[in-house]
């Protein structure tokens, strides 16, 4: 069984991909960072973080990923390495490039994860629900908790 998928439905998917990527990675105010959320995702969004065993819900809650995210991580920026249209959405890869500066911390004080002060270069695999309207309204992420500690993929060991 084919899925087809119009060249409408892939330029809308690969623009909100593109938009949502580009708005993560960059310097923000929070007024900023709001837009951004609110442009690219639907109120109710849950963000599953397999890493962490978290469902953030919602605009404020994303909010508060990036927020925490980007304080840890400076300098950090997100290369988007492919977007492949689904039936629903797109499972995205990209390259996440920074060092781990700052701790995570909850907003109840609760340290998650204690910055090393590392640079790192990982990959990180998304599988993105997109509305017919053009808005986030699940994201499963995928990636190394400690992303810090691991390996660039060049560096793997090579079995044969």
């Amino acid at each position: 069984m084919s899925i087809q998928i119009s060249e409408a439905r892939i330029a809308q998917i690969k623009e909100v991909v593109t938009s949502w990527c580009a708005d993560w990675s960059k310097p923000f105010s929070e007024a900023e960072a709001l837009q951004g959320i609110q442009r690219n995702f639907d109120p109710n969004v849950e963000w599953y973080d397999h890493g962490f065993y978290i469902c953030r819900v919602g605009h404020k809650a994303v909010l508060g990923l990036q927020k925490g995210f980007m304080h840890c991580n400076q300098p950090f920026r997100a290369e988007v390495k492919s977007i492949l249209p689904t039936a629903d959405g797109a499972a995205v890869e990209q390259l996440w490039i920074g060092r781990c500066t700052n701790d995570i911390v909850r907003p109840d004080g609760t340290v998650i994860m204690r910055g090393s002060g590392k640079e790192f270069k990982t990959h990180v695999g998304f599988f993105v629900k997109i509305s017919d309207a053009g808005k986030i309204t699940r994201i499963d992420e995928y990636d190394h908790r400690y992303w810090d500690e691991g390996i660039h993929e060049s560096a793997y060991k090579r079995m044969t």
